[in-house]
């Protein structure tokens, strides 16, 4: 008894400074604060709310706390939009530009041009875009073919150029790594092993994107 005694003492001491406060206040709502702030670890208060509830006086239920999170994680759900495909994304290797005879080491990675996919089957590299094209990294068109370069990593980050390339091309021979184009090796692509690939603007003069590339994505065999 004399426990709930000080829990009464010191609901009434809050209601009290509540209504120090000034008039009109609502002490009502000040005493089922009170009631509320000290339910969760006194059960004598516990008791006081079911009586409250029971009289009538509207006490909000409290929600676990992994419902308020579900709850929240649920609402952001909402904000999010599939309008936008998202690449996945691929771990870049420290690459080395050392063949293809084109030095994009200090090429940006941007935003609005992002690759979706790259699968080799046989001697032809296709790709999709999830977002862009190449005219966000310097062509002048979809058709534009001189500003922009598709370039190829092997699993070690060496690698480069190895074809020009416009958004209107989706495939891209490996003829001319076979060929040993601008010191790539013949037998570059002989052993297998990751492969990762993407699309760069050439820095050769102020109209285009003066070093933009793709984030890389993983090359896919089949």
């Amino acid at each position: 008894m004399a426990k709930a005694k000080d829990v009464l003492g010191s609901v009434i001491g809050m209601v009290a400074g509540k209504a120090g406060e000034g008039s009109g206040v609502d002490l009502v709502g000040a005493i089922v604060e009170a009631v509320k702030r000290l339910a969760s670890d006194n059960e004598f208060i516990k008791q006081a709310v079911a009586a409250l509830r029971a009289a009538g006086v509207r006490i909000p239920e409290e929600k676990p706390k992994a419902e308020a999170v579900a709850e929240s994680e649920a609402a952001a759900d909402l904000g999010r939009t599939d309008e936008e495909p998202v690449a996945p994304t691929a771990a870049e290797p420290t690459l080395s530009w050392c063949y293809g005879g084109f030095n994009g080491s200090k090429a940006k990675i941007v935003e609005d041009a992002v690759l979706e996919s790259a699968t080799l089957k046989g001697d032809t590299l296709s790709f999709k875009w999830a977002k862009g094209g190449c005219e966000q990294l310097g062509a002048t068109s979809k058709t534009d073919a001189d500003h922009t370069v598709a370039c190829l990593f092997l699993a070690d980050g060496a690698g480069g150029k190895f074809e020009w390339i416009s958004t209107s091309r989706k495939m891209r021979s490996m003829k001319n790594i076979k060929e040993g184009y601008n010191g790539w090796p013949k037998t570059a692509l002989d052993k297998g092993g990751k492969l990762y690939f993407c699309i760069a603007g050439v820095k050769d003069d102020q109209k285009t994107s003066n070093g933009k590339r793709t984030a890389l994505v993983e090359v896919s065999r089949s």
